[in-house]
């Protein structure tokens, strides 16, 4: 079976916080381009809402796949090699809300791709909008709530017992609200928008 060996890198084991603000820092830019850039549209369909949403939401995305690699690395850093199974095993049950996330995001992503030129020139219903702020609004606490976890995961704070298991309990019920209207945002610019 092939097997993945690990380098000993001992400062990042030492300074877990170090990668967690990278990739911190790489996901609030995301969100930063996706807010910026939004709000305006174009005749051509060429810039506005959706290009701000496929441009920051993969910025953040790239960020989330980073973290969820850094924190198998940080869980797992006493095993030197392991099987490409078990890697994926580990990925999948121990990383659920950043690959649910990581999943969340790249639907945003497809719908923004697939009706770029009608979201970017205005021509999609009012709600889609409205929409389409919430669902960023519960991204940017479900990313928030995310980093938090992974501090506590990798002992950077831990002044408060418990709040790890609350506050993860609170990212799912997130998670649940933002793919209603994620899907939402689906129906009405499939459905209910106008085509010019």
């Amino acid at each position: 079976m092939n097997k993945i060996s690990r380098p000993n890198n001992d400062y990042i084991s030492r300074n877990p916080s170090y990668l967690n603000m990278i990739f911190m820092s790489i996901a609030i830019i995301g969100i930063v381009v996706r807010v910026v850039l939004s709000g305006t549209t174009s005749k051509d369909g060429s810039s506005g809402n959706a290009t701000a949403s496929v441009y920051g939401y993969t910025t953040t995305i790239v960020s989330l796949i980073g973290l969820l690699f850094t924190e198998y690395a940080l869980s797992n850093s006493n095993e030197k090699t392991i099987t490409l199974v078990d890697f994926l095993k580990k990925i999948l049950i121990h990383s659920f809300p950043i690959l649910s996330l990581i999943g969340l995001l790249s639907w945003n992503v497809q719908i923004n791709s697939q009706y770029y030129t009608k979201i970017n020139s205005g021509e999609v219903a009012k709600e889609y909008n409205t929409y389409a702020l919430i669902s960023n609004i519960l991204s940017v606490l479900q990313i928030v709530i995310i980093f938090k976890v992974m501090s506590e995961k990798m002992n950077i704070t831990t002044k408060i017992p418990y709040v790890s298991e609350n506050l993860s309990t609170f990212g799912y019920i997130l998670l649940f609200i933002n793919i209603i209207f994620t899907g939402m945002m689906q129906i009405v610019v499939q459905y209910f928008s106008t085509d010019g």
